[in-house]
């Protein structure tokens, strides 16, 4: 009996995560392989460069400036986010002990 509703559910959500994550990834792969100039694909260039983009991308000093930026950025955001989870922590253990909701030792 739940067999043919499993497929009522799972084919449109597989349709739609097709349209929605799948198509454009594959598409931007393809893209990735194509000369473009930013606003349109130049007609008189060939449709296909091969790896010529990936080499220009690495072969850019700024690239390498922009990782170290990127991972100084994510270092800060990530201590940044634990030390505020910390006191939030720390916060909620404090008031549940000193309202009495919980007791930690009875002393006996």
């Amino acid at each position: 009996m739940y067999k043919k509703y499993f497929y009522w559910v799972v084919i449109p959500a597989f349709l739609v995560f097709t349209v929605v994550m799948i198509a454009p990834f594959v598409l931007g792969i393809s893209y990735s392989f194509m000369p473009w100039r930013g606003t349109y694909f130049d007609p008189n260039e060939p449709m296909f460069v091969g790896f010529a983009n990936y080499i220009k991308v690495f072969e850019n000093p700024e690239l390498y400036r922009a990782f170290g930026y990127t991972i100084q950025l994510e270092s800060c955001y990530h201590s940044l986010l634990f030390k505020c989870l910390m006191s939030l922590s720390a916060a909620i253990s404090m008031s549940i002990l000193s309202t009495g909701m919980v007791t930690v030792w009875s002393g006996t």
